[in-house]
């Protein structure tokens, strides 16, 4: 049983420093707040520093696109509760100009993304997905990246950016 206390702990938001953002694949530069994986590894780690974690073995799927992805399933236990994630990563990641883009081998990405599954199955770092929320809290914390962002995002999907603008 996970009491009130330490849930609370567990949800808060994270500090504006350890926001980090990142441009969303495919999106024409739009950006995206996220919390890396090891700084939700530090908070389990000092507010329930008994919480145990388990792996499943990688697979690898091969979808209809010809892309594969290396897949993974993570279970973290937080006082005797149990949440699952299942994390994948693209076997290769290449530009549209050929480049490898990967950081890490697919089994230490998928990892990574299902940790931080089983992590926001807890409710750690799931504001995340309101980015209007993060803006509004970054803000609140001094930090000018969130309205930064917001606008940045706001240019690119009207077409302003990259785009010659015809008068």
């Amino acid at each position: 049983m996970i009491d009130n206390e330490l849930f609370q702990k567990l949800i808060a938001p994270f500090s504006a420093e350890d926001h980090k953002d990142r441009v969303l694949p495919g999106r024409s530069g739009e950006k995206w707040f996220y919390i890396p994986w090891r700084t939700i590894r530090k908070r389990l780690l000092e507010v329930c520093p008994e919480w145990q974690i388990a792996w499943s073995d990688p697979f690898y799927l091969n979808d209809p696109s010809q892309k594969n992805y290396c897949v993974v399933r993570c279970t973290i236990t937080i006082n005797g509760v149990a949440r699952e994630g299942l994390g994948n990563s693209e076997i290769e990641q290449i530009s549209s100009k050929g480049n490898d883009m990967s950081r890490g081998t697919p089994i230490e990405r998928a990892k990574a993304d299902a940790f931080k599954e089983a992590a926001e199955a807890f409710g750690i770092a799931a504001y995340l997905h309101d980015q209007e929320y993060v803006v509004k809290y970054l803000q609140s914390q001094r930090d000018g990246r969130g309205i930064k962002r917001y606008h940045d995002n706001q240019e690119i999907q009207a077409g302003a950016r990259g785009r010659k603008i015809l008068g």
